[in-house]
């Protein structure tokens, strides 16, 4: 009698938990469950619902044991090992969570779900000829099974097989036709594809449906700026941002845009509305505000930007300002032979007293820089005399022209290989590595070819870098902070430029407003690298042979 009444108590405690689950109260539903299986040992439906609440709540230890407890007590029910396969995948116990899912195939082979799931583990794995395996024998199970033909086309995206990822999303897409993310990534396998009417008509279908989709807008935006409908690009970014999406990605994007046009005052003033945190700081320009104000800036860009920009800090101490700038560690040493009376700061927070304080990144704006009025210095960062001395020696004696060589930055998409560069080393120059490492696909073709002299590890600061490049008479290099080094110093610098490129090098120009030393060479595949290296290899001979 006794045990019937826990019995009954225990179902009534059941059933108050499953209400509370369901108004999602999940916390109140937890301590029913374990009100009931504390009265009924051996309830196993409380346990396993008591695993699901915990696991949404995200507490995945104890939802493991809890699913451990159900299935002890009924080892034949699959979803306990299908939930118990979702919260191993969470607490990141891929092979344990492959395990759990094959043990609920063993036991309902025709659910798809199981495989589906099973399959997703292979993909985050990586694993995607296992996946794509997996997504089939859900498909088997069940043809009309939307999300399979989606996480298919997923698998198939990442293996470059875009065609037949097209045909997965367009069945995912039939089978559920309000799908945003199908309609989204077969927009993104249209677009690898080239197919770039069918793409465009993809992210707006996406947006269409849902008008909410930040990431389509950007793909669309960005796709408008690869096939150079920019103003169709701007006009997306703009919507994007007055529709008040909480995401910097847009006013950066609108931000780069306008830079790359050349539309300076535009891009530098959206910059400094939008960006820099300080542009309330009552900031302006005259003698009368600066004259003996000290003013703060730090760099918060890369450090291609801290010394594409430095040209303005002479300019703002020239007002009367006394100027302290917040540079990158790496940067220091360097920045201490400015020649101008500022102070440096490299830690994160600064600790010095200011009137006033901005981003560097907003002087093209505060000093109203346009396309036809960028400080143009010839020359404005120099290196340190020792350093330069300390390398003449390194090098020895000159008998040939000096020629510098940079050629591939950290993980950077302007990166060239060395082997494409091979044949343009011609005998009559000395050539001289700027890296200070180099990329394992590198190495043996830096081994095979003594002529590169090299000084891997010594090169880790910049006024060591400036130094060295004081001692060429060329520097040629793709687009990084070595090559803004080295235009700053004033050295005949020329810069191999991919399309699309960096908003700092414009569109279709050879010259840059920002370095009188430059020369761009753009190419936009690996063919056409080729035939630009070899133009290269013509103007360096007429450059200093013919001369």
């Amino acid at each position: 009698m006794v045990e019937d009444s826990k019995h009954y108590l225990a179902n009534l405690i059941f059933k108050c938990g499953i209400d509370f689950h369901q108004q999602g109260q999940l916390e109140e539903a937890v301590l029913k469950y374990k009100e009931a299986v504390n009265l009924e040992p051996n309830f196993v439906s409380a346990y396993a619902n008591c695993g699901v609440a915990l696991f949404d709540l995200k507490r995945f230890d104890e939802s493991i044991y809890f699913y451990t407890q159900a299935i002890a007590l009924n080892p034949g029910i699959s979803q306990l090992y299908h939930n118990m396969g979702n919260v191993l995948v969470e607490l990141e116990q891929f092979d344990a969570a492959v395990d759990a899912f094959n043990k609920a195939i063993q036991l309902e082979p025709n659910v798809a779900e199981h495989y589906v799931n099973k399959g997703n583990v292979f993909a985050q794995l990586k694993d995607f000829n296992l996946a794509l395996e997996a997504y089939k024998q859900a498909i088997a199970c069940n043809p009309h099974f939307a999300v399979a033909y989606h996480n298919k086309g997923n698998v198939l995206l990442e293996l470059s097989q875009f065609n037949e990822a097209v045909f997965e999303f367009n069945r995912a897409i039939d089978l559920a036709p309000q799908s945003v993310e199908s309609y989204f990534r077969r927009a993104f396998a249209f677009s690898q594809l080239k197919d770039y009417e069918c793409a465009i008509k993809g992210y707006q279908d996406t947006i269409y449906l849902n008008p909410a989709y930040s990431d389509a807008y950007l793909s669309l935006g960005r796709l408008f700026e690869k096939i150079n409908e920019f103003e169709a690009a701007l006009a997306v970014y703009d919507k994007a941002i007055k529709l008040g999406f909480d995401d910097q990605r847009f006013i950066l994007s609108r931000v780069n845009l306008l830079l790359l046009l050349g539309r300076l005052d535009e891009g530098f003033a959206l910059f400094g509305e939008k960006l820099d945190v300080n542009k309330d700081s009552g900031f302006k320009v005259d003698h009368e505000s600066l004259n003996g104000k000290t003013v703060y800036l730090f760099c918060n860009q890369a450090i291609e930007d801290t010394i594409l920009m430095s040209r303005y800090v002479k300019l703002l101490a020239g007002l009367g300002a006394k100027v302290t700038l917040g540079v990158q560690p790496q940067l220091a040493e360097l920045f201490y032979e400015m020649g101008c009376d500022v102070s440096l700061n490299t830690s994160s927070h600064s600790s010095v007293e200011f009137d006033y304080q901005l981003s560097l990144m907003s002087l093209p704006h505060v000093f109203k820089t346009g396309l036809n009025n960028v400080p143009f210095f010839s020359q404005y960062i120099k290196s340190h005399p020792l350093k330069v001395a300390r390398w003449k020696s390194e090098l020895g004696p000159k008998l040939k022209p000096r020629v510098g060589l940079f050629w591939s930055d950290h993980q950077s998409l302007c990166n060239v290989a060395l082997n494409n560069i091979i044949p343009i080393l011609s005998s009559a120059f000395e050539w001289v590595s700027l890296q200070n490492q180099v990329l394992e696909s590198d190495k043996q073709a830096l081994h095979d070819n003594p002529r590169i002299i090299h000084f891997f590890g010594d090169l880790d600061k910049y006024n060591d870098l400036a130094g060295l490049i004081d001692c060429l008479d060329l520097v040629i290099g793709v687009d990084s902070s070595v090559i803004h080094l080295s235009a700053a110093m004033g050295k005949k610098t020329w810069v191999l430029i991919p399309t699309p490129c960096n908003w700092r090098w414009l569109l279709d120009r050879t010259d840059s407003p920002w370095y009188p030393s430059v020369r761009l060479y753009r190419y936009e595949t690996i063919d056409h690298l080729n035939a630009v290296l070899t133009e290269i290899s013509h103007h360096i001979k007429q450059e200093f042979i013919s001369n």
